[in-house]
């Protein structure tokens, strides 16, 4: 196995256990030495081993911390990798030497970007915090990354939002306020972050930020009139975000115009047509949206005023195959080349099987998936080979469709087998999800044959 396939499977701690080889006859076997391998190269696979950067914590039991308890030459060689020491995730710190051991962490990190998530629940842990933050300081201008949770009166009172941030790219705030509040319009630090770019903001917080110079937006929990103003100040956003509170818009909300806007996913339940009807987007690509009923002709309006080009469209729906029909005769979504249907409480039918197999339709379609939500069964008995006939004339009539998955909760006995693997043997990739709820008996019946390796499946948790 070459040194580079070596790194990409080793991304666990129980991974880089199989590189240790200790010295009797029995463990002969084992890949190597793990004393024979560079010190470079056991620093990378550290590297690989961290789970995301915003959830790194300092518990003897996770990673990086693990890493210097397995053996005196691990620990040095982690105490020597600062990229191990650069994110840290703090959630209501109480332990006492929490201060130092804070202090030791960033300092191992020798002067490299930052990634720091705090999060504060408890409302009595000021002193702690204070502490915390007077940690912070003296790092602020090594900042990428800053994930601040907590409550209104303790945000505005962290002492290092009151320098300067150089080096802050991405900004996640989740400041819970409270009547009487007010604004934080005296807090120019972020207004001021001269690389700022990545803004996610789970509340309606109103704090200056460098919108004009801003690339990704992402708001929750806010009326689509505020996401919308919001948008309107961020003129040359790139990637937006929306996920709006369970409530309709009261009225039509302001006509916004974004021509940099290239991704744009609209995670809400209902009356999305509202928000589509505001938008201008010009050079959109990617779109993620739920269309319901009295969605429809705000959405194929929405494609046709932009003229767009789709490249990505993710659309959860609930609708027969009219809608879907009229969907993939649209312009815009001729040149999709990723596909992601969610039939809401239904399944695709007969109808919608042969228009995704049409050569006529989508001709550039690289990647197709199904996410079937419905909880009843299938809409007819032969549902596998219908499926399974939509991935063979497809790969035979799109030379760049190589990519298949579904989620199912559903018995999908292997209709045609031979079939099957010629298409593996093509090259496609065909994941099969069973989604939480199937048991093991239905994941034992679904399209499993021993000597089919290509065939993934994977437990949605």
């Amino acid at each position: 196995m070459s040194l580079q396939k070596r790194i990409e499977n080793a991304t666990s701690v129980d991974h880089l256990l199989d590189w240790v080889q200790p010295d009797r006859t029995e463990f002969h076997d084992r890949p190597c030495e793990v004393s024979k391998v560079p010190p470079e190269i056991v620093s990378e696979i550290f590297c690989h081993c961290l789970p995301p950067r915003n959830l790194i914590k300092p518990l003897p039991g996770e990673t990086p911390l693990l890493l210097g308890q397995i053996s005196r030459r691990w620990r040095t060689i982690a105490l020597s990798t600062p990229t191990l020491w650069t994110a840290i995730c703090l959630i209501d710190p109480h332990s006492e030497g929490i201060c130092s051991l804070l202090e030791v962490w960033l300092s191992r990190a020798r002067g490299g970007p930052l990634s720091i998530n705090l999060q504060w629940v408890e409302h009595d842990s000021w002193d702690t915090m204070s502490a915390v933050c007077g940690v912070i300081g003296p790092f602020a201008s090594q900042l990428e990354t800053l994930w601040l949770s907590m409550v209104y009166p303790k945000f505005v009172r962290l002492p290092f939002l009151r320098g300067q941030l150089p080096s802050l790219k991405q900004l996640n705030l989740n400041v819970t306020p409270f009547a009487g509040s007010g604004d934080l319009q005296d807090m120019t630090v972020f207004a001021e972050a001269p690389l700022l770019d990545t803004v996610i903001l789970q509340q309606d917080l109103i704090i200056p930020l460098p919108w004009t110079q801003l690339k990704h937006l992402s708001l929750l929990n806010m009326d689509w009139d505020v996401c919308l103003r919001r948008m309107q100040r961020a003129v040359n956003l790139t990637n937006c975000n929306l996920v709006p509170p369970m409530e309709p818009a009261p009225t039509r909300p302001p006509s916004t115009h974004l021509i940099s806007l290239v991704s744009l996913h609209l995670l809400s339940e209902l009356e999305n047509g509202v928000a589509l009807s505001a938008l201008t987007l010009p050079a959109l690509r990617d779109l993620t949206v739920k269309i319901r009923a009295d969605d429809i002709q705000d959405f194929l309006q929405f494609l046709t005023r932009n003229s767009t080009r789709l490249r990505l469209l993710r659309l959860t729906t609930d609708l027969d195959e009219g809608f879907v029909h009229e969907c993939l005769h649209h312009e815009s979504v001729a040149s999709v080349e990723e596909l992601e249907f969610t039939f809401d409480n239904a399944f695709p039918t007969s109808s919608v099987f042969r228009l995704l197999h049409n050569p006529e339709f989508l001709p550039y379609l690289r990647c197709l998936s199904i996410r079937e939500w419905g909880m009843h069964s299938p809409p007819t008995p032969n549902y596998a080979a219908l499926l399974l006939d939509v991935l063979y004339v497809g790969a035979a009539s799109r030379p760049h469709f190589k990519t298949f998955s579904l989620e199912t909760k559903h018995e999908l006995p292997i209709p045609d087998a031979v079939k099957l693997q010629g298409l593996l043997d093509q090259g496609m990739s065909i994941t099969i999800e069973a989604i939480e709820g199937i048991d093991d008996e239905a994941r034992r019946g679904m399209w499993t044959l021993a000597e089919l390796e290509d065939l993934q499946f994977e437990d949605q948790m």
